[in-house]
Order: C-alpha cells, then sequence, then structure tokens
C-alpha cells in the first residue's frame, strides 16, 4: 500500500480535491476524459441503487427526453457496486482515489501471491507483484481508465485459483477460480476474454504433461468445474445483454479501428512517456504512433526483460507455459496488422505492403470482435513477465548461495531488483485535475422548481466533464459520453432550432436573428423541458462567448444570471402558455434535408443529403424514432413524404408505425416519393413527449444488392417531410 501511495504522488496529499488526469488529451477539449464519466458513474449507479432502488438498466438522465438503454453499464458492475456504499459517506472524488491507490495495491498483492505459488521464493514474488501493479501500462491507465485499473486484480487472483484447481483439485479452489473470473466478466470484459485464452494455453500445457488417460480426464473435470460454475451468473447476464442491448451503441468494431488501436513494436522498448526523468525524451517518439499514449504504454521494462531471460535461457523447463504465453499475448498486442514507428505498410522495392498478424483472425470470431483496443493484451502480458522475471530472479538469488526464505547476498540481489524496476517504472508525479463542484450549481440543484434539463454550451458528445457536473446540477442532460455511441444517437436532436448554434457557438453573427426567435425558444423550453442554460467560457473564444451571452440574454426567458469560474448560467423562467405556443402549424413540421429542422428529436437516420431538388435522410437500420411535444392530447393526422430503398432482388418496402407504444397502423409503400396520411387518434396521444416509431419491413445495404456498389449503409425508407396536423382524419 505503501508503494502504491507513493507511485500515485500527489494523489493521496489531495484526495478530496483532485483526481489524477492528462491535462490534454488529442483531438479533446482541455482538461477532458474518461475519470469525468467514471466519477459520474459512481454517483448514478449509488443513487440508482441505494436511492431509487433499481439496477441502472435504462436512464433519461442522459439524452433527454428519449433517454438510453443502459444495460451495458452490466459489463462495469461490480465495481460501482462495491463502490456504492462508500460514495454516500466519502463523496464521489475520494472514493475514486481510494479505487484507484488501492487497486494498485491489490493487484500487486494478488502477483505476488501468485508469484509465490509458481516461484516459492517470496522476495522474488514482492518484485513481480511490483512488476505487474506498477508497470507503465497499470500506470498510464490510472489517469484515464479506472475500470482498467480496478479490474486488474482479478487476473492474478483468478490465474492463481485456476492453476491450484488445475493442479491441486478441490471444489473451493475451483470455486474460486470461477469467481474471480466472474469479477472480471462483470469488471471488464476485455481481460475476461483474456484470462479464457490463457485458460486454453494453461489447460494445453497440463493436459500435455500429464501422463495417462485418467489424468487427462481429471483434469478435463476440474476445468469444466469452473468453466460451469462461471457460466451460471454469466448466461443470464449475456442474455439480459442480447436481449436488450440497444442500437445506441455500436457493438461491432470496424477493422480500421482495431487498427488504430493496436501496439506499436518500438512502443515495447520505449520507455513510458510519464517517467519524471526521461519521458520527455521519449514522447516524439509516442507523437508518432497511432492510438494515444494511453494505449500505445506498453513498455515491458528493461529490468523485468532481463530477469525474464535468465530463466528463459537457463532454465527453460521452469519457463514453460509462462514464456509461451506472453509471446502470444505480446503478438496479439500487435493487433491485426504489424506497427512499426506509426507505419502499418512499408514500401521495399517501390512496393508497398502490410505484415498481417494473428490478430487479425479475432476480428472474424464471435465475441473475441468485440476487442478494440488489442493493446490491452499488454496486461496479461505483463503478467507473464513478472512472474518470469520472479523464477529468473530466484535462479540468481539461489545461485549467489541465498537461502529461498533468507540470505545475505541474495537479500541484496533482491533487494537492487526491485529498486531498479521502481527506477524503470516510475510515474509520479502524476498529472491531477481540480475535481471540487462549481458553486453556480448549487443554486440549480436548490431551485424551487422540478427537475428538468439542462444545456451546456458548446453541446459536444465528447465533453465527459459535462455528465460529471450533473452530479452538481442533477438536471438531465440532452447529450451525454457513451462509449461508441452511434450516429443516430449523438446527432438526433440536430434538426432542431437553436442546437445547431449549441453546437457551434462559432455561428453566432451580427444578425442574431436568424438563428431563432422568442417563439422558438419558448418551444425549445417545452420539448426539453429546459431549466438551465450554461455557457462554458473556456472552451471557446471570449468574444464569440460574449455575443452568444448576449444573444441568449435576449432570446430566452431568463430569470437570473449567475457568473462563475469561467460558467455563465442562465436559469430559465417557466410561466409562459404552451397551448397557445404550440397552436402554429409550423410547431410540428420536420424537413429531414440539408438545413432542415423542426421541433422533433429524429434519432435512427443517416445525415441529410440532396437529390435533384429534394433533400432528404435515409433510415439507418430497421427503425427509426421521432419524438414531439403536446400540450394536451389531442386526435391528429401524420403526413409523410418517402422513398422506399428499392433494388430487383428486393420485395415491396412496409412501414409499421407506433405512437407511444402502441401500433397505429402499416403504410404499404409505393416506388418513388409519395405521400402518406395516417390517423392518431386522441387516445394514443398525451401531453408532454409523445414518440412515433417506425418499424420496416425490409433493411438491405446497396452493397449487398446493386452490383459495384460500395455502398454499406443499412437502409430501408428516405424520409423528406413529416408533419402532423391537427384531427384525426386521414
Amino acid at each position: 500500500m505503501l508503494l502504491a501511495v507513493a507511485l500515485t504522488y500527489p494523489v493521496a496529499p489531495r484526495l478530496a480535491s483532485h483526481v489524477p488526469i492528462a491535462h490534454q488529451i488529442p483531438g479533446w477539449m482541455p482538461g477532458d476524459g474518461d475519470p469525468w464519466q467514471s466519477l459520474w458513474g459512481l454517483w448514478f449507479v449509488t443513487r440508482s441503487i441505494l436511492v431509487e432502488g433499481r439496477l441502472p438498466l435504462y436512464t433519461n438522465d442522459l439524452f433527454y427526453p428519449l433517454g438510453i438503454d443502459f444495460s451495458f453499464v452490466v459489463l462495469v458492475l461490480l465495481p460501482l457496486l462495491l463502490a456504492a456504499p462508500f460514495v454516500p459517506l466519502l463523496g464521489s472524488v475520494i472514493t475514486y482515489n481510494l479505487m484507484i491507490i488501492g487497486s494498485l495495491a491489490l493487484a500487486g498483492y494478488a502477483a505476488f501471491l501468485l508469484a509465490t505459488r509458481v516461484v516459492g521464493h517470496r522476495g522474488a514474488a514482492f518484485v513481480a507483484g511490483m512488476i505487474f501493479a506498477f508497470s507503465p501500462y497499470q500506470m498510464v491507465h490510472t489517469i484515464e481508465h479506472l475500470f482498467l485499473i480496478v479490474s486488474a486484480v482479478w487476473v492474478p487472483l483468478y490465474v492463481l485459483f485456476v492453476l491450484r484447481t488445475l493442479d491441486d483439485g478441490g471444489r473451493a479452489n475451483a470455486g474460486l477460480a470461477a469467481t474471480w473470473m466472474v469479477c472480471a466478466i462483470f469488471s471488464n470484459p476485455y481481460y475476461a476474454i483474456f484470462l479464457g485464452l490463457f485458460t486454453a494455453m494453461l489447460a494445453g500445457d497440463r493436459l500435455w504433461r500429464a501422463v495417462g488417460t485418467g489424468a487427462r480426464v481429471m483434469l478435463a473435470a476440474r476445468l469444466l468445474t469452473v468453466v460451469a460454475l462461471t457460466l451460471l451468473p454469466a448466461i443470464p447476464a449475456a442474455g439480459l445483454l442480447l436481449r436488450r442491448w440497444s442500437a445506441d451503441s455500436a457493438l461491432a468494431t470496424p477493422l480500421t479501428d482495431v487498427n488504430a488501436w493496436s501496439a506499436d513494436l518500438v512502443a515495447f522498448i520505449v520507455p513510458s512517456p510519464m517517467h519524471p526523468l526521461w519521458g520527455y525524451l521519449v514522447e516524439p517518439v509516442y507523437q508518432r504512433l497511432t492510438g494515444n499514449l494511453f494505449e500505445q504504454t506498453v513498455y515491458v521494462g528493461i529490468v523485468a526483460l532481463l530477469l525474464a531471460g535468465v530463466v528463459i535461457v537457463k532454465a527453460p523447463r521452469r519457463a514453460g507455459v509462462w514464456a509461451v504465453a506472453a509471446l502470444v499475448f505480446f503478438v496479439l498486442a500487435l493487433g491485426p496488422f504489424l506497427h512499426v514507428l506509426g507505419a502499418d505498410t512499408f514500401l521495399v522495392g517501390g512496393n508497398s505492403f502490410s505484415v498481417p498478424l494473428p490478430g487479425l483472425l479475432l476480428h472474424y470470431m464471435p465475441v473475441l470482435n468485440g476487442i478494440r483496443v488489442a493493446s490491452r493484451f499488454d496486461c496479461l502480458l505483463m503478467l507473464c513477465v513478472a512472474v518470469l522475471a520472479a523464477q529468473g530472479l530466484a535462479w540468481l538469488a539461489t545461485r549467489l548461495g541465498a537461502r529461498p526464505a533468507a540470505g545475505g547476498r541474495g537479500q541484496a540481489l533482491i533487494v537492487l531488483a526491485g529498486l531498479a524496476v521502481l527506477v524503470d517504472f516510475v510515474s509520479a508525479p502524476l498529472p491531477v485535475l481540480d475535481a471540487r463542484l462549481p458553486v453556480a450549481f448549487a443554486a440549480i440543484a436548490h431551485a424551487p422548481r422540478p427537475v428538468g434539463s439542462l444545456v451546456d454550451i458548446p453541446l459536444d458528445w465528447t465533453i465527459a466533464r459535462y455528465q460529471y457536473l450533473q452530479t452538481a446540477h442533477h438536471q438531465r442532460l440532452i447529450m451525454g459520453f457513451l462509449p461508441r455511441p452511434t450516429y443516430a444517437l449523438v446527432h438526433q436532436a440536430d434538426l432542431v432550432p437553436f442546437v445547431p448554434l449549441f453546437r457551434d457557438p462559432a455561428r453566432i453573427t451580427a444578425r442574431p436573428d436568424v438563428l431563432g426567435n422568442r417563439e422558438d425558444a419558448l418551444r425549445l423550453m417545452d420539448l426539453f423541458d429546459l431549466n438551465a442554460l450554461v455557457i462554458h467560457r473556456h472552451y471557446m473564444a471570449a468574444d464569440v462567448a460574449d455575443r452568444l451571452k448576449a444573444f441568449l440574454a435576449a432570446t430566452f426567458p431568463v430569470e437570473r444570471v449567475i457568473e462563475d469560474s469561467g460558467l455563465v448560467v442562465f436559469l430559465l423562467r417557466r410561466t409562459h402558455d404552451s397551448e397557445i405556443l404550440w397552436r402554429s402549424p409550423e410547431a410540428y413540421r420536420l424537413d429531414f434535408g440539408p438545413g432542415g429542422e423542426g421541433f422533433f428529436l429524429a434519432k435512427g437516420w443517416w445525415p441529410p443529403e440532396t437529390s435533384g431538388d429534394v433533400g432528404f435522410a435515409w433510415s439507418a437500420g430497421p427503425e427509426s424514432t421521432v419524438a414531439f411535444y403536446l400540450p394536451r392530447a389531442r386526435p391528429m393526422t401524420l403526413e409523410l413524404s418517402l422513398l422506399p430503398y428499392r433494388a430487383p432482388s428486393l420485395p415491396p418496402q412496409a412501414v409499421i408505425v407506433h405512437v407511444n407504444g402502441q401500433r397505429v397502423g402499416e403504410l404499404a409503400l409505393q416506388d418513388g416519393w409519395q405521400r402518406y396520411r395516417l390517423a392518431l387518434p386522441a387516445g394514443t396521444l398525451r401531453p408532454g413527449i409523445n414518440t412515433i416509431r417506425f418499424i420496416y419491413r425490409i433493411v438491405a445495404t446497396p452493397a449487398g444488392t446493386v452490383p459495384g456498389s460500395g455502398d454499406t449503409r443499412i437502409l430501408a425508407v428516405a424520409f423528406d417531410r413529416l408533419e402532423l396536423r391537427p384531427g384525426g382524419s386521414p
């Protein structure tokens, strides 16, 4: 624990006020990153379980008012559940920092236990724990990925008990092995997959070494016991995810992404860019690599490699499966194609070529194709290297005449090796940022009004800090920071007036009248149940912020303005008559083409495009949704201008229409642009937000239906206009 505190300095002295985080990630806003989302996750899950008494499988705190299915939180649920009792007592920031420090210490101790089992030399095993827990791979993720750090402890624990199960047997060993694997599954599926691969190698080694059929049958039975006990909780969770996995999050990973987030060959031998002495010297190397420094920091360490090399050369039989596994995980970390100094294509004799690697096969295998960041195989590589290093160090200590438990020269060698590892791996001081919440948001949280929504400007889904700020103001957000969000989710509000300005404040001009008027502002407030607007000055030029502030103050009904620490908070007054405001026919028209707009949320369409004089957007996937606001329930008529995607091999298209979960009809589409009408009875509509869901009978890709087409989009129907008219007769 003392080492963990020292090597994460200055986290402990600033336990309640700061969190470790990179100050600048290329392509991100200054001071932004995943730690803010993790802090929000601690607050959100704790509130869901302890206050609301439910699992957080859905929320409209993000992407309000439609919200999102949050079932994928199951994949990191265990660390959040373990933290839940501490968040109300200590706060999210202290809990977060203690999780980082404590997880490093526990990971080191678990690796020490594993190495003690394998090597039988406690001093060498202690060094192995240091190599695993404080490797550059681990330390760089302390400033970005909480769940990778927290889940690292399950890796050596599982390996230890699966070893005990295969070698010693026993129900307790099998039960604990399964327990640690289940912990990995519900903390970080990456590591669960990696452990599955390691288990296959370990089982293969033990089966190959076993003598006789009886011994092999016994080993198989022991392994199947672990697998069965693991599947008992894993299968229901997998069923839940398969049933509820939302189209809002992309499950499949493009090969280009996997290739970009693969480890560079050079990165394994180049020290960490976080090293306090020579990190600045290697920084230019890391700038040439693909991905970012978090995923490219896979340095194995000179000391660790030398110690591992001793046992591989001098006692190869001891190295055994650990050396083989280290080689396998090293190759897999390189990804689908070899990268050298950022290049994945090479020129020889005027010809360019790439070097495919075994990692390419993973992309075409179920489950394994979900691995987006191949460089994370370095976690298992470092565990194998740690065990090998302990074996090599124990061999050297024994050769120096030391007894396994103590001895003069042997102990000195252990101490020197430990110090050398620390010098090689040290990353302190970690960069930290102030996590204290702005005082201005307390006024929003304590305002005497129902919880509504808040818009942060600039409106950008990649700014994770907005979610952390929600823990102070408690208002819902119309955007959110999620892993792998789809285009349809992120851009569902793009056609709503003012949203393009919120996304890009530089749109503000000397003629603010073209950006929206008071009537539009009031409709926007109804659509999003909007209570506040917040300008984040540090994310935009000063003159843009000033002009935006003046425009919003003149256009929206502002009750109070609060300025604090680069923030301008507008508390809005909700006193207008919505019934009168929404009588205008323009309020219920939506143009899907470029530059089109309307007071509708539209989720499930590709970007707008134009053909001839018609602007439109293609549906993206088997269904699409629009949402709109009604001050009171009344019958309406839905009018649509639609074009079905057609190809000779496809049957006629049809669209099933659901309103607020009730099926109201089916439209059989004709070729070409046509207008269609459908009655929406008053009983299907309600005051407030209403949703219309379009389900398409036929979906196809041009690449799969038109010879020579390279368009891989899933298409069904193109939408030109959508309009709702009072009255229920089509």
